[in-house]
């Protein structure tokens, strides 16, 4: 958890921790991939430099043996050499990790 918040720009924390922190969250990451990286390159009207990320997941509740299959969106942003996850959230699926959804 602290390795990847190191990777996570101030306006994204809330969502970050509300879904990753322990303290906050009982789901626990077992597996995933990452299934596409959009990226949206500066212009000259909008310097920023962004990309959409999708990652399938699978999550296991530290009091269950029911595995949910989710799908996290994140938006990331360049800060100087570095990428910083800026938002995330967290979408359910029916299906399975492989794609079968």
């Amino acid at each position: 958890m602290d390795s990847a918040a190191l990777f996570v720009a101030n306006e994204g924390h809330e969502a970050f921790e509300s879904l990753h922190d322990p303290a906050q969250n009982l789901n626990r990451l077992e597996e995933y991939v990452v299934v596409s990286v959009r990226e949206k390159r500066p212009t000259k009207e909008d310097s920023t430099h962004t990309a959409k990320v999708t990652v399938k997941a699978r999550l296991r509740r530290s009091d269950s043996i029911t595995v949910n299959f989710v799908r996290f969106q994140e938006e990331w942003k360049r800060f100087g050499n570095t990428w910083k996850l800026i938002d995330t959230q967290m979408i359910k699926v029916d299906g399975d990790f492989w794609g079968r959804d």
